[in-house]
């Protein structure tokens, strides 16, 4: 599979999935490519966000990015998260094409950590973004 961060998937940790495991998942999240998404029931969609939520939440501890919120302070800042769930084109080991179900968790509200917020700015959407830069070429604002 094509990860960003492969050295972190194969660390030896005993409280996280193990390689063999974390294989398992993986395969169970991957699906010969096709021109569309594979389509599932709800049911076998839903196992699959829950396998892929776990696979990205180890990925994460393995990053060191998440800890555990026994060991957070109660003074600390409480930001929203949700996953966000698609399917990514990727290549397998033999280089085939194929379709990987995917979790990513994601947090907002970062603002607080820098006010003036220039470096945070993040567009709702790439449709504002486009309609904004060709009316900026016609003149219009």
């Amino acid at each position: 599979m094509e990860f960003y961060d492969d050295q972190f998937l194969h660390e030896d940790d005993p409280c996280l999935i193990g390689d063999a495991d974390m294989s398992k998942i993986t395969e169970q999240l991957t699906f010969p490519h096709s021109a569309k998404e594979p389509e599932l029931s709800a049911d076998e969609l839903s196992r699959l966000d829950a396998l892929a939520d776990q696979l990205e939440l180890q990925r994460l501890e393995r990053l060191k990015v998440l800890q555990s919120p026994d060991c957070v302070p109660s003074t600390s800042k409480v930001l929203s998260t949700r996953f966000v769930r698609t399917w990514r084109e990727k290549r397998n080991s033999k280089g085939e094409t194929i379709w990987l179900g995917r979790s990513r968790f994601v947090a907002r509200e970062f603002v607080w950590l820098e006010p003036e917020g220039e470096n945070l700015f993040g567009p709702a959407s790439g449709s504002i973004i486009s309609r904004n830069f060709a009316n900026s070429f016609l003149g219009k604002t």
